[in-house]
């Protein structure tokens, strides 16, 4: 970290640009920070799910599955998925995300219903230096639930 911030993939992309190696930070991930050869050699931890949900609840936090598409499931999987999550502490799904097509947003929309957790949104906005083809979003959304509350 550096300043109180994580230093991630978009701020390297950042200095690409500046220093004229990509054209924007869409082409910087193309060509450098998402491909076969960056995943080979970038190792990253990714706890598994079950480890995760419990993390955050035992810290006292909500958890919501974000960007359920980026998962590439088929929509039966990404059932049982949520199925086993909600088993584990799921709080709620993120239903309205600025990339879904309008069917990923029913399908999640019905998923949360279904299995009765909560929506949540997001709009993937990093600032309008990090991603400036991505707007702030404004979703309607009930978040009471979200509320922590002293015992």
């Amino acid at each position: 970290m550096a300043r109180g911030k994580v230093i991630a993939r978009p701020h390297f992309a950042q200095t690409l640009v500046k220093r004229g190696y990509a054209k924007d930070n869409r082409d910087d991930f193309e060509r450098y920070l998402n491909t076969s050869e960056f995943r080979e050699k970038v190792t990253r931890l990714k706890a598994d799910a079950c480890t995760c949900v419990e993390t955050i609840r035992d810290a006292g936090g909500k958890v919501s599955l974000a960007h359920p598409y980026q998962m590439g499931l088929p929509d039966d999987e990404l059932e049982t998925l949520v199925r086993q999550l909600k088993d584990w502490g799921l709080d709620a799904i993120e239903c309205f995300y600025s990339k879904y097509t309008p069917a990923q947003r029913r399908f999640y929309i019905h998923l949360a219903g279904k299995y009765h957790r909560h929506q949540t949104g997001g709009s993937d906005f990093h600032g309008e230096s990090v991603k400036p083809d991505i707007r702030l979003a404004k979703h309607e959304l009930n978040l009471d639930w979200m509320c922590f509350r002293q015992n």
